[in-house]
């Protein structure tokens, strides 16, 4: 008789859900998509529907972590499992007080993602840092490709994103 498998209520990531083996919904072929076929995206769903499941398991896949794959439709299509860089920027519980609080924090967190990176990571190549009024950038080149985070702080939508 086969075990009953449980809905994953209180486990808030993709690694956890796997790992107990719980009840996942695999959209993995649209992450491949994701991946493989765009260049700009603009992830916006109502709250409470999935935005942050979505990211850390984008975040899992492109760490390489193959194993929580096993069994989903983005087994079958990934053939190399290449560890990417993965920034996460967490800003639920952080208090801003002031206009220029949160561009300045990202220009902090910026700056030390640069040394991580500069430093630590043998694959990155080259990294630059720019800031100024209303949106802070990065760029981080590696032998196999180039990233581009643009972190726009005011604005509509339309101009906002990750390349």
């Amino acid at each position: 008789m086969a075990t009953a498998r449980l809905f994953p209520i209180g486990l808030q990531t993709f690694a956890k859900i796997r790992e107990n083996n719980a009840i996942y919904i695999d959209k993995t072929d649209l992450i491949y998509k994701l991946a493989h076929e765009g260049s700009v995206y603009f992830l916006s769903r109502p709250r409470r529907f999935g935005k942050s499941l979505l990211i850390d398991t984008m975040s899992d896949y492109f760490s390489g972590r193959k194993e929580l794959f096993e069994g989903l439709a983005i087994s079958k299509l990934e053939t190399e499992w290449k560890k990417h860089p993965v920034l996460k920027f967490d800003f639920s519980n952080i208090k801003f007080q002031k206009k220029g609080d949160l561009e300045q924090l990202l220009e902090i967190l910026l700056r030390e993602f640069y040394l991580i990176f500069k430093l630590s990571l043998p694959f990155v190549t080259n990294t630059e840092v720019r800031s100024a009024a209303g949106r802070a950038d990065a760029v981080v080149e590696t032998d196999d490709a180039v990233y581009v985070f643009e972190f726009k702080l005011d604005g509509s939508a339309d101009y906002s994103g990750v390349l």
